[in-house]
Order: structure tokens, then sequence, then C-alpha cells
């Protein structure tokens, strides 16, 4: 998956468990945790899986995505969470196959630990006009600060300053990505941020942002 590098120190540390406990507090008070079914990268560790249980999702209704099938078949919460649906792929390609799966979903995190590039433009933008939604769904997406080519943060900054009354609150990068997301998703007809924050994962600097996706009448399936 190439939008989610995976760093070298793991998953496992205090900023980044403090990230997660604040988007699934948040997911939860958005829509009915019992019967929401949600998307998530949980990595090998499943801190996340814990997470969002302990914040009243069920496990049955829990779908985890990575591309790495061995980790996903063979991790230490597969045992603990057997019900926990996975999909060994890509972003892009795990929401096709949800689509064919006629799967309905409430939110999403996509914890991609990537930055501004073509690659992560397509893998998001085609992930949300692929799956089926329930209403207007809940996205959070993560994304690394600071760390785009000169030329491209050059263009993000003239786009965040033409654009700057539809981007109000929301950072550079992520901002960028949802306005590409908004042109390529034709189903979509507003993105709020409803919460945004930034932890520490080593010398680098992570950028979190959860949004509300409005769906058009009659289009959000």
């Amino acid at each position: 998956m190439p939008t989610r590098r995976r760093p070298k120190k793991g998953y496992d540390f205090l900023e980044k468990q403090k990230y997660r406990q604040k988007i699934w507090n948040i997911f939860s008070q958005q829509m009915t945790p019992e019967s929401a079914t949600i998307i998530m990268l949980p990595s090998k560790n499943g801190k996340e899986i814990d997470i969002a249980i302990e914040n009243g999702f069920k496990e049955e209704n829990i779908i985890a995505i990575d591309d790495d099938k061995a980790m996903l078949m063979w991790a230490p919460w597969r045992g603990k969470y057997p019900k926990i649906r996975i999909y060994a792929d890509s972003i892009l390609r795990a929401s096709k196959k949800l689509q064919k799966d006629k799967v309905i979903i409430h939110a999403i995190n996509l914890d991609l630990c990537g930055n501004l590039s073509a690659r992560t433009f397509e893998q998001v933008s085609g992930f949300i006009k692929n799956i089926t939604v329930y209403n207007n769904p809940i996205i959070a997406i993560t994304m690394f600060k600071g760390r785009e080519k000169h030329a491209v943060n050059c263009m993000a900054k003239i786009i965040v300053k033409k654009f700057k009354n539809d981007l109000k609150g929301i950072s550079k990068r992520l901002g960028v990505l949802l306005l590409i997301v908004k042109d390529k998703v034709p189903k979509i007809s507003n993105i709020t941020q409803i919460a945004k924050g930034e932890y520490p994962n080593g010398v680098n600097t992570m950028d979190w942002g959860i949004f509300k996706l409005k769906m058009k009448l009659g289009e959000n399936e």
C-alpha cells in the first residue's frame, strides 16, 4: 500500500495511542457505535481495534484493510477478534471488493502515513468513490506533515490560497487532498471538518482531521 509506509519504531507509542483514543471517541459521538460498520488499518498490534471496541463499536462490524496478507492472517489480534472481516489489499483495490460485497460503511479511519502525491490522491479518491456509504459518513485521514517535495509544496500553497474560503480551519495538505477528492467523487456535495490535530512521530509530525462527507440525495450508496 504505497500511501501507508510503516515507521521503523512501529505504532505502539504514547502519542499514537492518544491519537487513536481521540479518533474513536469522536467517531462514537457522531453515530450509534453499536450498529456502525467501520473501516480501519489496524496494523499488527491491533491497538486501534481495542480502542474502537472500548468506544462501543462491535467486533463483527469492523473491517480491517492492509496489503500485507500474512500480517492480517497471523496478527495477534486475529485470535482475540475472529469476527473482524479482513481485506488483504491496497485501500483502492479493497474498496472495489467492498463494493462487490455490498458492504455499507458508516465510518473510516485512513491512517495513511503518506504525504501529498499523485498516488495518495488516486488511492483516497478512488476508495471513497468505490465504497457504498450509509447516509453521511465520517472519515478520518492522517498524513505526514512537511514531507512534500518543494514543487508540490509550492503548488499546495497556491491551491490553498485560491480556495481559502472553502478550506477554513483545514490544514494545507488535508485541504488539498479533500479538494481533489471532492472533484473526483461526484456523489459528495460537501465536506465539513469535525476535528483536527497533530502528534509527533519521531522526527516527523502527523497531521490528522475528521470530516463528515455530505452525499448528494440518492447518491449516498
